[in-house]
């Protein structure tokens, strides 16, 4: 009877610290989670730091260190394109919700690039009915321009000429060309001119008879040779000389003297 007092004494000693130890063991363990909780935390924060640290070292290595100019002029929507020496048109413009200046840079069309021209050729030779000779003839030519200052194209050729061989006879021709061209301008009104073409054309011949008979016949040329052209990228006329470096024949002289029509050239 005498030790019941201290026993249950005992006993509530012993639950009170059982309940002690499991009260400081949970608060143990949610300090143990906060303090996790916070690391983890701590960490993230550091490597989105020592990301943005990266990115900005990376986009500095790519800055633009030219000045830039403000544009504070005003490009009327309705202004004039801009034709390069690079055959594009550029055209400037202002964005009104950013405030830079940008530039918009279009190819040239096909058709922008064609000019077009025509030569005439009319020649009347002889006298007194023996050996008089008549010539007309036509040749248009189409160039493609490879740059502002260099063109390449088609030309044909078509000449109609009579020649009276006697005071009775006359003989009659029609002669076709055909060929590529190429042009070379400087200072916008001399250009230089290459050309290989191919001609047919009827060549006369007397028979032991007398009677007078034909041939048609091939021949290649190469005119090279120097012109003169007004036009100025509208209409104009042109002259040039030309000489052809495939004619070894020693009794001709194998000049051209051509004029013509010009348009976009």
């Amino acid at each position: 009877m005498k030790f019941r007092p201290s026993i249950k004494i005992l006993c509530l000693v012993f639950i009170s610290l059982l309940m002690a130890n499991g009260d400081l063991y949970g608060q143990s363990k949610k300090k143990k989670k906060a303090i996790e909780k916070a690391r983890a935390a701590r960490a993230a924060r550091n490597a989105a730091k020592a990301a943005e640290v990266k990115t900005f070292d990376i986009d500095s290595t790519n800055v633009d260190n030219t000045p830039k100019v403000e544009n504070t002029s005003k490009v009327d929507e309705d202004s004039e394109p801009i034709v390069t020496d690079n055959d594009v048109i550029i055209v400037d413009g202002d964005d009104s919700r950013t405030a830079s200046r940008r530039t918009v840079v279009e190819e040239k069309k096909f058709t922008d690039r064609l000019w077009y021209g025509a030569g005439g050729a009319l020649n009347f030779a002889g006298g007194a009915g023996l050996g008089n000779s008549f010539l007309i003839g036509i040749s248009p030519m189409i160039g493609f321009k490879l740059t502002e200052h260099i063109s390449v194209g088609p030309r044909l050729e078509i000449n109609y000429s009579s020649v009276s061989v006697s005071a009775s006879e006359k003989v009659n021709s029609v002669s076709v060309g055909a060929g590529l061209f190429a042009r070379a301008k400087f200072f916008q009104t001399v250009f230089l001119h290459a050309e290989y073409d191919f001609v047919w054309d009827d060549e006369f011949f007397r028979d032991q008879f007398g009677e007078i008979f034909s041939e048609r016949v091939r021949e290649s040329r190469a005119p090279l040779g120097i012109g003169y052209n007004n036009g100025f990228g509208g209409l104009g006329y042109e002259v040039s000389i030309l000489y052809d470096v495939l004619d070894k024949d020693p009794g001709n002289i194998p000049i051209y003297y051509r004029a013509g029509l010009t348009f976009r050239f």
